[in-house]
């Protein structure tokens, strides 16, 4: 095979053989000797300062998600980030005609639009890629794009296309040279001028990216909301509507102009697309930011949920996920009462038949679980792709996590890994759905109606609901997750969990837990706006095996919410 000499800034020489792709800027080929770079080679008249000085600048800013030796380690994010400029002589007078990359295998990666519709997904994976995978690859799509942001950068043309997910649930970023790149020293800002309408705001729309637009900041945090609405919706757009309110409006970038979000505003004139799932199969913190970015933030961009918003989010759902006992492929929710797969009469999009010739688990970044449950995750399942980053593995190391309790056979279905470490081991019982033991309805209506967000303004995280005259009562908690590690044995520790009342008047609040470590100090509270309820964690009542998970639970009338607590103790010696 013909080898092309390229050189990089040192004047390094490297070797460029098999052609792996070709696009509207350029080409990409493999690098001989290694696996994990590849080279884009600009065509000619491509090759202008100005992209010199981008790709440069890129060099120089990289996000972590692109650093290739996290990429090797957990293999969760690949970001197509430049790593060194290429030339076409050594060094003095040459040329710029590339750069170097991480690898995207795209026969492992695909598009994220693959991923939208459940029968896409059955005829790809055999219906393997169930709820929790979806919520661990939207979590990874905003862990890299928090990351990018807080890099000074920003993706510009943030679509399907450019975002690729992998059937562990991983996510890669390729065409990264078309982002908004800031130079972090200078404050120099590379504009991106290009975006696929469907994802862009209303402020976008028509001819603005054309104008060179500097800040696309806000433009991402919309389309990053449109991509985490549609897989969640089995590709169902947020502003794809039916109805005389939409009937003059030609195509979804005009409907997203005229800024209706039917699935959280009632409207006679305007309904949600009728071929939609529906939509309170998403809990309901994630419907808040959902509100926040498509009603709130339509005309305000400021007012829409940052990437580290929904990356905090969708850690909390991972980790409040229930599991369905009829089909072991079904998690669903933590808000719901029963698994919404298990509809009769309709095709399950989630069969269990499916996990017989797939078993990977969904990887989880190490942002929020160790390398040595990864290792245990990837050496547990059945041969992927990603084990060959494990091969350097010693398997005494293995044999090293094993006696820490985690099981490497997979008699059944996989377990999840879930964040924080966090393994569901004697409350597994209270998170098991079966189709006799739950009420006939599909939603826990009491906790969750969405008739009540026109006319109350849902919050940001850290305040407190203002009260609408004749607004229902309702609790709002701030911190409905709270995790604590290695606690001393045999001690008690008191909490006072943050809960707020909204509307007008106070509210009589009951207060029960399912943990014993977990006393409830008083197990009746009235809280009028902003209070809280007391209880204390006696951690001599825990066992020493991993983190314990327990609920606090509030109920006024129909009101119900649910506080999570997730505790390690120190093991006994």
């Amino acid at each position: 095979m013909d080898k092309r000499a390229v050189y990089d800034g040192a004047g390094a020489l490297i070797h460029l053989t098999e052609r792996l792709n070709a696009g509207d800027q350029g080409e990409i080929y493999r690098i001989d000797g290694t696996s994990g770079y590849c080279a884009k080679i600009f065509y000619e008249k491509q090759c202008t300062m100005k992209l010199l000085l981008k790709i440069m600048t890129m060099v120089a800013h990289q996000p972590d998600a692109g650093q290739i030796n996290r990429r090797k380690v957990h293999g969760t994010v690949v970001l197509a980030w430049p790593s060194s400029v290429l030339y076409d002589s050594p060094l003095g007078s040459r040329n710029f005609i590339g750069y170097v990359m991480p690898f995207v295998d795209t026969d492992l990666f695909r598009e994220a639009d693959c991923y939208y519709d459940p029968q896409s997904r059955i005829r790809l994976f055999d219906g393997a890629f169930s709820w929790r995978y979806l919520l661990t690859a939207v979590y990874h799509i905003a862990v890299v794009t928090d990351d990018i942001h807080c890099h000074g950068h920003c993706f510009g043309d943030f679509s399907g296309r450019n975002i690729l997910i992998s059937p562990t649930g991983a996510v890669a970023v390729i065409n990264c040279d078309s982002f908004q790149v800031c130079d972090g020293i200078s404050g120099r800002i590379f504009p991106s001028s290009a975006g696929n309408k469907e994802y862009l705001p209303p402020e976008l729309q028509g001819d603005h990216l054309t104008e060179g637009r500097v800040d696309q900041y806000y433009g991402d945090l919309f389309s990053l909301a449109v991509m985490i609405f549609r897989l969640f919706m089995d590709g169902v757009h947020p502003f794809q509507a039916e109805g005389e309110g939409v009937s003059a409006f030609s195509d979804i970038e005009q409907q997203i102009q005229n800024g209706v979000f039917a699935f959280a505003i009632p409207n006679e004139h305007i309904q949600p697309f009728s071929s939609a799932p529906d939509y309170r199969t998403i809990p309901l913190s994630l419907r808040r930011l959902f509100y926040r970015c498509f009603v709130d933030g339509i005309e305000e961009p400021k007012l829409r949920p940052s990437a580290g918003d929904w990356k905090d989010c969708l850690h909390s759902e991972i980790m409040a996920m229930k599991h369905c006992r009829v089909n072991k492929n079904h998690w669903f929710g933590g808000h719901l009462l029963e698994c919404p797969w298990c509809s009769p009469g309709e095709q399950d999009i989630f069969p269990v038949e499916s996990l017989l010739s797939n078993g990977d688990e969904p990887v989880v970044a190490d942002t929020i679980f160790p390398v040595e449950e990864r290792v245990h995750l990837l050496s547990s399942a059945s041969p992927s792709p990603l084990q060959d980053n494990l091969s350097g593995m010693s398997e005494s190391l293995l044999e090293e996590f094993d006696a820490s309790g985690y099981d490497r056979s997979v008699s059944e279905i996989p377990e999840p890994v879930l964040p924080e470490s966090i393994v569901q081991e004697s409350d597994e019982q209270a998170y098991e759905v079966t189709e006799s033991a739950m009420p006939k309805s599909d939603i826990d209506e009491s906790r969750d109606d969405d008739s009540e967000m026109p006319v109350s303004p849902l919050p940001e995280s850290d305040q407190v609901i203002s009260a609408v005259p004749d607004s229902p009562l309702g609790i709002y908690l701030s911190e409905p997750h709270v995790t604590m590690h290695n606690l001393s044995r045999g001690i008690t520790i008191p909490l006072v969990l943050p809960v707020t009342v909204t509307g007008n008047g106070p509210l009589l609040i009951h207060v029960t837990s399912d943990a014993r470590w977990i006393e409830i100090g008083n197990s009746a509270v009235t809280v009028e706006g902003k209070g809280g309820v007391h209880v204390t964690l006696n951690t001599g009542n825990m066992t020493s095996k991993g983190f314990q998970k327990g609920r606090v639970m509030l109920q006024a009338g129909e009101i119900q919410e649910e506080i999570f607590l997730f505790v390690s103790v120190t093991p006994e010696i």
